[in-house]
């Protein structure tokens, strides 16, 4: 957690007025609202400062995650290396209702298309850093990416209202390691109070010939 308070001239606003913000680039949010220029130039911006500052955590994520999927595991030296998103309290921070969504970032870049189109080589990951006394986590949906023919925000409330979902808490400091193809969202009812925040180290993972390549 110092080392993102440390960095706090590095943080990227996502709001244009609520106190949300990435320390890194985040495909999901730059390629999409910016580009792949903007999201390129910002991976070279921030992967320097990371990968110095952070090696060791860069270390135990791949050697955790080779050990999860018994194969050989990579930071891609190609795109955004994984990073921070951050929450700091705000009495209007319930305004900030976060997506529904699947995890579909790698088709926003220059991955093989067989692999990025394959659900079985995708996955997502998130570590708390630092959270709210009453908790944070993830909410996911019994639906997976293609069955539901509308995406649109408001098609997938629907299809969600049909359902049920489950809540997954994290922990602080453990891996939390989801498919990103089931309908899910950030729990949005644990908001916190005056002087805490929510800080999550995250990222996904793409199988490419044989090495999963972990990204932001």
């Amino acid at each position: 957690m110092e080392l993102v308070l440390a960095h706090r001239k590095l943080w990227t606003p996502r709001h244009d007025r609520l106190p949300s913000f990435t320390l890194g680039a985040a495909a999901y949010l730059d390629v999409p609202r910016h580009g792949i220029h903007t999201y390129i130039m910002r991976a070279v911006r921030n992967n320097k400062i990371l990968r110095r500052e952070l090696e060791w955590l860069f270390r135990r994520l791949t050697e955790a995650m080779a050990a999860l999927l018994e194969a050989p595991v990579e930071v891609t030296p190609r795109f955004a290396v994984p990073g921070f998103h951050i929450f700091e309290y705000h009495p209007d921070l319930g305004q900030l209702q976060p997506r529904l969504h699947f995890d579909l970032q790698a088709f926003h870049l220059d991955f093989p298309t067989a692999a990025a189109a394959d659900p079985a080589r995708r996955l997502s990951f998130t570590v708390a850093v630092a959270m709210p006394a009453d908790g944070a986590g993830l909410h996911t949906w019994p639906i997976k990416h293609g069955e539901v023919q509308d995406t649109s925000d408001s098609g997938l409330a629907a299809a969600a209202a049909k359902t049920t979902s489950t809540y997954h808490p994290y922990a602080l400091g453990e891996l939390f390691v989801h498919d990103g193809s089931h309908l899910h969202q950030i729990a949005a009812d644990r908001r916190g109070v005056p002087g805490e925040s929510r800080v999550t180290f995250q990222g996904h993972g793409l199988e490419v010939d044989g090495v999963w390549q972990l990204y932001w």
